[in-house]
């Protein structure tokens, strides 16, 4: 009975040792990253990363442009417009879930970006979302701002709207808001999703009741309900005013349907932003995928929803009062002269308590981007120190697993592009749609190459053969040049300029950063070869 015992007891022994050695090798083996684990806690299931994506892409796009654009884009079909736009999105959409999913890890897109096309590539490509990011969440900021302003105009809180729509009110209430969203965030993510579930649903449900109201009152009754509002006769008056300024109603034009698009896919994009938020993701597989894929679709029914039901209801009303408001002198003796936006067209026809209340819920939707933005732009630095493309700082976490050095980065570079907007320079804020274009469409070069250049990482991606997923890196990349030439068409000689800018800050952190490495020893072709922990 006695040798069972003790051979058992030296098999343990051995068993021991060899987990011993193991362990004593792993500690060898040299550190290509800045650590061994990231620091980060999955906490994202696919609800919240559903959510996420949602809360990330609602906003100006569709409370402001949606109206506008009849002045903007003579001739354009909006609705129309919001379709196509939609379904382009959503193949690049379902394609940056399945790369997702494929590594799962912080960085999102530029990890496949940097392991197919190179570290100086997929740096850049990187950067280049950094700062579309960084820029947009103070943008996004003051639009939140606007929203709610506007919405205490229309309902007449007249003080707290111009308290909040002067440029130092305006700049201070954006400032606040960002850092409410540092200090949320710096309790790391699972204090945010918990948060956004709360300030998705509610604007959600407004946007659903409002769309539903329009077309419940349908083109038969708007013009009484807006007239009880606005006064007799306000309806038919913008209308006729605007015609004798010299608006005409324009004829469908497919010329000026595609030339929207500009505006359409910008008001579509964000959930790329929620890629790198990879490395805290715990569901896996096909279903991160999903949750990217019907994260867009719920964006696009509330878009369709909401702005179809406008057009359904007010007709060529929404053409006339775009062209009113930009003339603010032909609306005098009809009605105040108010910035057109989604909660001016649900205010206007509602019983004003209601309208009130689902116009502020409606208002509170680009608030939820400032929070989610700094999540995803912080994930990209955080990303790209860890891959020692940027200064290793940056990829410290505290104890709740946040990078703290990355979201202060993230802040400074945010009420920068804050007070920008105020500023005579804020027209170059418009070259970001071009920015954005360039990781998109190296992305999608790198997603359509992989199969052919990583063999290796082929199987890691969810449904990925080799045909499609070339196909699918194709048509992202595809898009992403006609996002370029699009938004390229638009650009001045000062949006040069700052992209250039942008651009150099970049290449020079990323060759000083380098340079410390080749002192360090480090061979960079090894930490690119694998995925990040």
């Amino acid at each position: 009975m006695e040798a069972p015992k003790t051979l058992n007891l030296f098999i343990l022994l051995i068993h021991k040792q060899y987990i011993r050695e193991v362990a004593m090798a792993e500690e060898e083996k040299p550190i290509l990253f800045v650590r061994r684990a990231s620091g980060l806690i999955r906490e994202l299931g696919m609800l919240d990363i559903t959510t996420l994506c949602v809360a990330i892409t609602i906003g100006a796009g569709v409370l402001y442009f949606a109206v506008e654009a009849p002045t903007a884009f003579p001739g354009a079909n909006i609705p129309l417009a919001y379709v196509i736009g939609g379904l382009i999105v959503l193949v690049c959409m379902f394609t940056v879930g399945l790369m997702t999913a494929a590594a799962p890890r912080s960085g999102g897109i530029y990890v496949p970006t940097s392991r197919v096309l190179g570290p100086a590539i997929g740096a850049f490509a990187g950067w280049a979302m950094f700062v579309t990011l960084a820029i947009v969440l103070g943008i996004v900021a003051n639009v939140a701002i606007i929203a709610i302003g506007t919405t205490c105009m229309v309902a007449g809180l007249t003080g707290a709207g111009q308290i909040l729509l002067s440029t130092w009110g305006m700049f201070g209430f954006a400032v606040l808001l960002i850092i409410i969203g540092v200090i949320v965030s710096l309790f790391g993510i699972k204090a945010t999703k918990t948060l956004l579930l709360i300030l998705v649903v509610l604007p959600f449900a407004a946007f659903i009741i409002s769309g539903i109201y329009l077309v419940a009152v349908g083109p038969a009754f708007v013009k009484a309900h807006f007239d009880a509002t606005w006064g007799a006769g306000a309806f038919q008056g913008v209308i006729d005013a605007a015609h004798e300024a010299g608006w005409t109603t324009p004829e469908f034009s497919w010329e000026a349907t595609v030339s929207a698009l500009l505006a359409v896919l910008w008001a579509y994009h964000g959930p790329e932003g929620i890629s790198f938020l990879g490395g805290e993701m715990k569901t896996m597989g096909k279903k991160i995928a999903l949750s990217f894929v019907v994260g867009t679709l719920i964006v696009m029914t509330v878009y369709l929803l909401t702005v179809g039901a406008v057009y359904y209801a007010y007709g060529e009303f929404v053409g006339c009062y775009s062209f009113a408001a930009t003339h603010p002198e032909i609306l005098e003796g009809i009605m105040p002269a108010i910035k057109p936006s989604i909660p001016f067209y649900v205010i206007s026809v509602m019983p004003k308590g209601v309208g009130i209340a689902l116009s502020l819920l409606m208002a509170l939707w680009p608030v939820n981007s400032v929070f989610v933005i700094m999540l995803g732009a912080s994930r990209c630095l955080f990303a790209m120190s860890f891959d020692r493309a940027l200064p290793e700082k940056l990829s410290d976490v505290n104890r709740f697993g946040a990078p703290t050095w990355s979201i202060i980065i993230t802040t400074i570079v945010g009420i920068a592009s804050a007070y920008m907007f105020h500023s005579p320079v804020a027209a170059v804020m418009g070259v970001l749609l071009a920015v954005n274009a360039v990781p998109i469409m190296l992305f999608g070069l790198a997603t359509a190459a992989l199969p052919f250049i990583r063999e290796d990482l082929l199987h890691l991606i969810p449904m990925g053969g080799r045909v499609s997923t070339a196909a699918l890196g194709t048509w992202v990349f595809c898009y992403g040049w006609f996002m370029l030439f699009l938004s390229g068409m638009e650009l001045t000689l000062p949006m040069a300029y700052f992209a250039i800018a942008l651009f150099g800050i970049g290449v020079i952190i990323y060759l000083w950063q380098q340079n410390k490495n080749v002192k360090k020893g480090i061979d960079i072709s090894k930490i690119y070869a694998e995925i990040p922990p």
